[in-house]
């Protein structure tokens, strides 16, 4: 079956929507846009105010706005269900997909379940980028892990940025040799920036133009940034809750570019464990 399709809306995969959702709802919601973001037709976007909270002024001086690199492939997760399993963005369970790169994704699973198994439980949740098919955007991952984690959920409340690259780092000194890479090469997404608020173009030239994963330059580069707003812990004992979510996207990004054609991409620099993967799905 290839990778590519016309219809890249995972919501709308008819074969999916006779299933049943494990979690019993979608595994990840979606972020709405900062003005001036590149938006689809049914993207949601925040008003001018509420962008200037996270670009201009933080509502309080307590409030903690942490920017990340944004990635470009498939929006994945890793869940318990009488076992691990592997889910796609819409709650559907990945071997179940029509498209090859969430059923490689669910092999890859299943390969490495005694490592995701000390990540996720009836209550905690793992959300990553799936990266191995190009979307609209070519990287290169040599030596890297093909996915990058950017939310934990402890019964479906995002955890901190610090508390979740605390317990992935921690996770990544212990299993890292088992997925085949350096303990250097965290699957984590860099953060940019963490404090008050910051304007989007000083958190993209941070970024820089290729950001962590050499992003092609015929593509326009890396696609963007993801900003957390995060304020204290209503308990008092320290510690951040995230309370809003938004993401800015360059403008001259083209979604899912590479998946209208019939032929499937897959990215640079793929380990000869993901290509073994990807040879034997089906």
């Amino acid at each position: 079956m290839k990778g590519g399709t016309k219809n890249i809306k995972e919501e709308q995969r008819p074969t999916e929507k006779k299933l049943k959702k494990p979690l019993g709802r979608k595994a990840y919601g979606s972020i709405a846009h900062l003005v001036g973001s590149r938006k689809g037709p049914a993207d949601k976007g925040l008003t001018e105010q509420q962008s200037k909270q996270f670009t201009e002024q933080e509502r309080t001086r307590h409030d903690n706005i942490v920017v990340l690199e944004k990635f470009d492939g498939s929006n994945c997760c890793v869940a318990w269900k009488d076992g691990v399993i592997a889910l796609s963005r819409s709650g559907y369970e990945a071997s179940a997909s029509p498209y090859r790169q969430h059923r490689v994704f669910d092999a890859y699973v299943k390969k490495h379940s005694l490592a995701f198994m000390s990540l996720v439980d009836e209550h905690r949740t793992l959300h990553l980028e799936w990266l191995p098919l190009v979307h609209g955007t070519h990287y290169d991952l040599t030596g890297r892990p093909p996915f990058m984690i950017f939310d934990i959920k402890f019964n479906g409340e995002r955890l901190c940025w610090q508390h979740t690259a605390q317990i992935i780092r921690k996770w990544w000194v212990t299993w890292h040799y088992v997925f085949g890479y350096d303990i250097k090469a965290i699957p984590l997404p860099r953060m940019l920036h963490h404090g008050g608020a910051i304007s989007i173009e000083k958190a993209m030239q941070r970024m820089g133009k290729k950001g962590e994963l050499k992003a092609s330059g015929k593509d326009g580069g890396a696609e963007g940034v993801v900003y957390r707003y995060e304020v204290p812990h209503p308990d008092g004992q320290g510690g951040y809750v995230v309370s809003q979510m938004a993401k800015y996207v360059r403008p001259n990004k083209v979604d899912g570019k590479y998946l209208l054609g019939d032929a499937e991409l897959w990215q640079a620099g793929l380990s000869e464990d993901i290509m073994a993967l990807i040879n034997e799905v089906e």
